[in-house]
């Protein structure tokens, strides 16, 4: 992470591992650094599984995809 650094991409869950990272704060860590990064979530794995609380998040898109939920292939952010 750089001052300049101008967009930035967090993976809420992975695909492989499960394992869950905490978007609030690694966002918090990202503004700190570069106040005015765009910060786009990729929650696609975690949505249909897990809480969101995407107003709680200081992100600026949160992307999802709703067949992950059985419905048809199409993406939402």
């Amino acid at each position: 992470m750089r001052p300049d650094t101008r967009i930035a991409t967090i993976l809420h869950t992975s695909p492989l591992t499960g394992m869950r990272m905490d978007v609030a704060e690694i966002a918090r860590t990202i503004r700190a650094v570069s106040p005015e990064c765009m910060i786009i979530v990729d929650g696609i794995q975690h949505a249909p599984h897990g809480f969101l609380a995407v107003a709680d998040y200081d992100v600026d898109a949160y992307i999802i995809s709703p067949y992950k939920a059985y419905c048809r292939f199409l993406g939402v952010g």
